[in-house]
């Protein structure tokens, strides 16, 4: 079995959409500390985990595409795999997008 810290080793990049941003899975995971995991609203069975991953995405500006890399919490299911983020996430990736349109100037 492959452990999460190595995937990224050891299998190509996983894309997903979401919020209109194509995002690539980066790397490592890491359990978030002082968390009740929530039940999966996808598959019902499974539990949400808090994890911190590096993402990277591309968002297309008025002034072209910028490439952005973050860091950002994730609640993952440990039965099926499902990924959501919340308003703390996004308000990072809006940042990095403003940080990164700010230097197409």
């Amino acid at each position: 079995m492959v452990t999460p810290c190595v995937m990224h080793l050891t299998q190509g990049p996983r894309y997903f959409a979401h919020h209109g941003r194509w995002v690539q899975h980066l790397g490592c995971e890491t359990k978030m500390e002082n968390h009740q995991p929530e039940e999966c609203p996808l598959c019902k069975e499974g539990q949400l985990l808090d994890r911190i991953e590096r993402m990277s995405f591309h968002q297309y500006t008025n002034r072209g595409y910028v490439f952005c890399r973050v860091v950002i919490p994730m609640k993952i299911c440990d039965r099926c795999g499902a990924r959501s983020w919340d308003d703390r996430a996004d308000a990072g990736m809006d940042d990095a997008v403003r940080r990164e349109y700010e230097k197409l100037r």
